[in-house]
């Protein structure tokens, strides 16, 4: 899961797009905790 995790912040990190996307499939306390981590 840690692979998909990494894999998802490269994609989410530069395109606002993809990032709403993970919102929508991830809590904001969720993916914001993947982000500082």
């Amino acid at each position: 899961m840690a692979a998909g995790k990494s894999g998802k912040y490269q994609v989410y990190s530069p395109q606002p797009a993809r990032f709403r996307v993970v919102r929508q499939v991830f809590p904001e306390p969720m993916w914001a905790n993947i982000i500082h981590n």
